[in-house]
């Protein structure tokens, strides 16, 4: 769910800005950001999600070690907490839509085998201590997301949501992800509920989504590999073609449609060392050449990287790479067709989960971090939840400079 919405009434690559008590369409340049505010949070954090009801900006985070998903809505001018749904072992946290309906999907993961734990809770009688996947519905009565829905898909490491032009099958389309056997089960939408129609052999860690040419395909990444699977409108089926995808050992991944192309980045652990010609996070995007579903854009050589994520600002792509020892901000250029560095946010170690939101035209970028600008004389770190404001330029058409808002 992309939180970006440009207002119109102003010229490509301008956004809307209230100034001097009016308003202007400005052209805006993102030049960085700037710690802003900060939400207490355990110290395992992987999964951060924003989203809108009804003009209000809402984060969900994935709190494993406090066993819930706790939910902050936007007030004034910070981040307040909203709603703690229990949740154990939570890992992963999925905001869609469906019709004028708003959900949450909230994975949970032990880090065990399935049979393992399995047989160990049935042992002790403890089988209600299983996690499943669970969806949430927004209540518009009570304000609040309640139950709706329980997955049978054992100790799921990750959902995600997909729509499609209507088929056989539906619509809305739901894959969760089994982290430590290979069963990726897809749900279709059907009714009132979501209902499995499919299968996927293959272990999956991080999935994403492409369009190419009207046909969807679906990147299942492993710490063993990464691996092509093509909608067919009913079910996704292996592609067997040598598409060279080159992060094999895939520990996060992240896509957008960007005007008429797909972007997606991957981050390879096995390249994660020192080496700085073994670039270890991949830039590709989508082709239209028949033996190729990628192309490569760029590599990037940032040392520990852990996440990378695309957002949009002002018509213009951008992407955050977090590593264990900083983050870095990269803005796209059709002119070179590739991403510039632009700044680095210090102060900011060990980053396991990021997201970027919009709240007033201004983009937001929420990281799960350590921070030592408050360490103890002990030299340990805290683990915070930091969200940060853009800073930005704005120039009038005429190339009269004003000051950031």
């Amino acid at each position: 769910m992309q939180a970006y919405d440009l207002l119109s009434g102003c010229h490509k690559g301008q956004v809307r800005t209230m100034l001097y008590g009016g308003e202007l369409c400005l052209n805006a340049e993102l030049q960085g950001f700037s710690p802003y505010g900060d939400i207490s949070c355990g110290s395992e954090v992987f999964s951060i999600r924003s989203f809108d009801i009804d003009g209000h900006m809402y984060i969900a985070i994935a709190d494993r070690e406090r066993d819930a998903v706790i939910l902050h809505r936007w007030q004034t001018d910070k981040f307040v907490a909203y709603q703690t749904i229990k949740a154990s072992a939570a890992w992963h946290v999925e905001a869609f839509s469906i019709g004028d309906d708003i959900y949450l999907g909230i994975s949970k993961y032990r880090l065990g085998k399935i049979h393992t734990l399995y047989n160990w809770f049935h042992k002790l009688g403890k089988e209600n201590i299983l996690t499943y996947p669970v969806i949430y519905k927004w209540d518009n009565e009570s304000l609040e997301f309640r139950e709706y829905q329980r997955l049978n898909v054992l100790e799921a490491k990750g959902l995600h949501f997909f729509h499609t032009p209507k088929s056989r099958t539906g619509q809305y389309f739901l894959l969760a992800t089994n982290g430590t056997s290979a069963n990726t089960t897809l749900y279709s939408w059907i009714g009132e509920a979501f209902v499995p129609i499919n299968y996927i052999r293959e272990k999956a860690n991080q999935i994403m989504l492409i369009n190419q040419n009207e046909n969807h395909f679906a990147l299942l990444g492993s710490h063993r590999k990464t691996t092509a699977w093509k909608w067919t409108g009913a079910s996704f089926y292996k592609q067997r073609q040598n598409w060279r995808i080159k992060a094999v050992d895939t520990t996060n991944m992240d896509s957008i449609h960007f005007g008429d192309t797909t972007y997606t980045c991957m981050v390879n652990k096995k390249l994660n060392k020192k080496n700085k010609s073994k670039q270890n996070v991949v830039i590709e995007k989508s082709t239209s050449g028949k033996n190729k579903l990628l192309s490569r854009v760029q590599g990037v050589y940032l040392r520990h990287a852990t996440t990378c994520k695309f957002f949009t600002y002002s018509e213009k792509l951008y992407l955050f790479l977090g590593s264990r020892l900083h983050g870095e901000v990269y803005a796209f250029h059709e002119s070179n067709t590739e991403f510039d560095y632009i700044t680095t946010i210090q102060d900011t170690t060990d980053i396991t989960a990021v997201e970027v939101t919009n709240i007033n035209n201004i983009p937001y970028l929420v990281l799960k971090m350590k921070t030592n600008s408050d360490a103890s004389h002990s030299g340990t770190s805290r683990d915070i939840c930091r969200y940060y404001k853009a800073d930005v330029h704005y120039q009038t058409t005429v190339g009269q400079s004003l000051n950031p808002i």
